[in-house]
């Protein structure tokens, strides 16, 4: 007696990488977060008006207000842009033994060199 097939044989399920799962996941969550803001700035757009927003960026000069989920925090970005300007500074500067060669080459320039005096009486009188 020969039994025919009745269906597919129960395999191993299918392996797959956390790279697919990790991105379906953080897709959702992007999804999710701007649902909630969206939803948010509706809300408050049509009944109420006065209450605080979800997340919110303000700025103007060094000070940034940021305000998160109702609670507003004063950041003063003044001494971070200094510190990036002397950053700066200090990435354009040339290192030491640079700045020691362009220095000695100034002073070559400025040294008079000796004019090599003709060895031939003839020569004198075309130079």
């Amino acid at each position: 007696m020969s039994r025919g097939r009745r269906g597919k044989r129960p395999g191993a399920p299918k392996k797959r990488g956390a790279g697919p799962v990790l991105c379906v996941l953080l897709a959702g969550v992007i999804c999710c977060w701007l649902g909630l803001v969206k939803v948010d700035r509706q809300i408050r757009a049509v009944t109420i008006n006065r209450s605080p927003p979800l997340w919110e960026a303000r700025g103007a000069g060094e000070e940034l207000w940021v305000t998160v989920l109702g609670r507003q925090v004063v950041l003063d970005l003044g001494p971070a842009l200094r510190a990036g300007e002397e950053f700066l500074l200090v990435w354009e500067t040339p290192p030491a033994p640079v700045r020691a060669a362009r220095g000695l080459g100034l002073l070559l320039e400025r040294v008079e060199r000796p004019q090599a005096e003709p060895k031939h009486s003839w020569k004198k009188g075309f130079l």
